[in-house]
């Protein structure tokens, strides 16, 4: 093999394929990367058995081949170069990289020893903007729980259909779900299909997005079969195992109608909690006294050992009084998760969930259980 490419391209490349590697000591060719020309390019391809990753690389490639070369290695050489050129070529299961005066070789394995990374097995896709569906994920992500008896919760749920394409997570305390619509959608295929992805897959899929561009108005495609999705970026494509097990009915949760209506201003809100909250508890609980004939809300918070905070702000009230506490965390992350100036905040008692939403959109929602004290 050999192969011709700029630094910045190259590495950029590696460095994005190097997180898929895997660190396992027993199956050392994990954390190897599968350098191989094919069709003119350059083809990276990185696994740790649950994601593959194959990132392609324009250039000039003179000869076939590949081998298997450490990804931490590679990296580190590439990071330190100041040319504009690398030249790369393999040969007995070593790799000699040269560019301008640098010149090394590095030691590999044999590329035949390299994880076969599956293929996904249908042809139906969805077509969704590159910069939607980071922000979409961005919205949720966080909502994902780290439990180790509910698997399914330490995951992503997606669900197409007739109405639109929906994306959500909750780890049971709190719940977010971004609808997106079928106008913004291009697919060739009318089943509805729906899959719980690990949280690491869709945490890298949102970073590929972020880094991966190929410009303005970039797509994406998901493929979806039984046990596996394939996100393709045009010049990368990246392949994981689902979760496997039934998501939670979590629409039955979201609350109808409410007893209480606020409308605040997301910054002021935001940044009283944030103050206050560093009164909080170890359970981080702050208290939101809802104040229909004041038009205000106050958030109070309190600990022993910290002292006490409280803070004021205006707010469009309709309904009955009310005091309730949150965790201040979460009720940050849900409204950093709101892409607007202003924001509904709709409350039912002081055990039931409330809902936080964009006052002029209702795309994405974000449901939050009260904390009992």
């Amino acid at each position: 093999m050999k192969f011709t490419s700029l630094v910045e391209s190259l590495k950029r490349s590696v460095v994005i394929a190097e997180r898929a590697t895997g660190k396992k000591l027993t199956l050392p060719i994990l954390g190897n990367l599968l350098l191989r020309t094919e069709k003119g390019q350059l083809k990276i391809s990185a696994t740790d058995l649950e994601i593959g990753l194959n990132v392609y690389v324009a250039g000039k490639a003179e000869e076939d081949d590949g081998v298997a070369i450490s990804a931490k290695t590679l990296s580190g050489f590439l990071a330190n170069l100041s040319e504009e050129k690398v030249i790369i070529e393999s040969k007995d299961n070593t790799l000699k990289a040269k560019s301008g005066n640098y010149e090394a070789m590095l030691q590999g394995m044999p590329y035949g020893d390299f994880p076969i990374i599956p293929e996904i097995k249908t042809d139906k896709y969805i077509e969704i903007d590159n910069d939607l569906l980071a922000n979409s994920l961005n919205q949720v992500i966080n909502s994902a729980g780290y439990s180790s008896g509910r698997s399914e919760l330490n995951g992503i749920y997606i669900d197409f259909n007739e109405q639109g394409f929906k994306i959500a997570a909750t780890d049971s305390f709190r719940l977010s779900e971004k609808s997106i619509n079928l106008n913004h959608i291009k697919t060739n295929s009318k089943e509805g299909r729906s899959a719980i992805i690990p949280l690491r897959t869709a945490q890298e899929v949102l970073k590929i997005c972020q880094e991966f561009k190929s410009g303005d108005g970039a797509k994406v495609k998901i493929y979806l079969d039984s046990n596996q999705i394939l996100f393709d970026f045009g010049s990368l494509t990246l392949i994981s195992r689902l979760l496997e097990g039934n998501y939670p009915k979590y629409e039955n949760i979201i609350p109808a109608k409410f007893e209480t209506k606020a409308m605040v201003a997301k910054r002021s809100f935001y940044e009283a909690a944030k103050i206050t909250g560093l009164f909080s508890s170890k359970i981080n609980d702050i208290k939101l006294k809802i104040k229909p004939e004041q038009k205000e809300i106050t958030i109070e918070a309190q600990d022993a050992a910290l002292g006490q905070g409280q803070s004021k702000i205006d707010a469009k009230i309709e309904g009955e009084p009310l005091e309730i506490s949150f965790n201040y965390r979460y009720l940050l992350d849900g409204l950093n998760n709101i892409n607007s100036n202003q924001v509904f905040i709709g409350f039912n008692q002081d055990t039931g969930p409330a809902l936080l939403k964009a006052s002029d959109d209702g795309s994405y929602i974000y449901i939050l259980m009260p904390i009992k004290i």
